[in-house]
């Protein structure tokens, strides 16, 4: 039963770095699954594709462990990926604010740091928790910067994101669920990073001159989603229509 109970929450909450030492490596605590944050590194693929010339990066997050393990990861990749060391990150924190509407408390607290960003920075991030995710954050960046906004989960006020595919991840915990129900040990199955899907918003692009879509790029409709991996594979593939 506590299998099965671990296994059930680990699509949602394989972001403890504790919990696993790295993924595609055999585990080495009896702890498998899928992680829910995408790559750290694929979502500034994505943001170099969009914004080349982007050098600044505000990322306001709130007081949380998802929060603060992100961070190390932003931090880790920036330093290791050389294509990336060029990048800077602005880091302001928020209070956690624990209640049923904490999101929208704390886009209130986070209003002002934007504020005070948007003379600083090329483009904000959002974080990995519930203040990145909420449709209010999303907005308010858009109605109170004229800075643009790399989403986390598809919000509607952000040039783009980077999400999880939850029917891919979904079939791969299942598969793992499956071996395992069928004897085989868990320090052979792997913990596996999120499949990732992007979604492009058009109708927010236009409003920034920073960025420059080629022709190829600019879809019939305002609003298109693609389901890959290989962010540049997406790019190389619409660009031969």
């Amino acid at each position: 039963k506590s299998q099965q109970k671990l296994l059930q929450k680990m699509i949602h909450r394989l972001v403890l770095s504790q919990a696993i030492n790295a993924f595609n490596k055999s585990p080495s605590k009896g702890i498998t699954g899928v992680a829910y944050p995408v790559s750290v590194s694929k979502r500034f693929e994505l943001l170099k594709i969009l914004m080349p010339k982007a050098k600044t990066i505000g990322f306001i997050y709130a007081d949380m462990p998802q929060s603060n393990t992100y961070i190390k990861w932003v931090d880790g990749i920036l330093k290791s990926d050389d294509s990336l060391k060029k990048l800077h990150v602005i880091y302001k924190k928020i209070d956690f604010i624990k209640s049923a509407n904490g999101h929208k408390r704390m886009v209130f607290l986070a209003e002002n740091m934007i504020k005070e960003l948007s003379a600083q920075v090329d483009v904000f991030v959002s974080p990995n928790d519930q203040l990145g995710s909420s449709y209010e954050f999303s907005k308010m960046v858009y109605t109170k910067s004229k800075i643009p906004l790399l989403g986390l989960a598809n919000e509607p006020y952000t040039i783009a994101s980077l999400s999880p595919d939850f029917n891919a991840n979904g079939k791969s915990l299942a598969k793992m669920i499956s071996r395992i129900f069928q004897g085989e040990q868990i320090k052979n199955i792997p913990p596996q990073e999120s499949r990732s899907k992007i979604c492009l918003n058009y109708s927010v692009i236009k409003r920034y001159p920073t960025i420059e879509l080629p022709r190829e790029l600019r879809p019939k409709k305002d609003d298109e989603c693609f389901y890959s991996d290989d962010l540049k594979a997406i790019f190389r593939n619409k660009s031969n229509h």
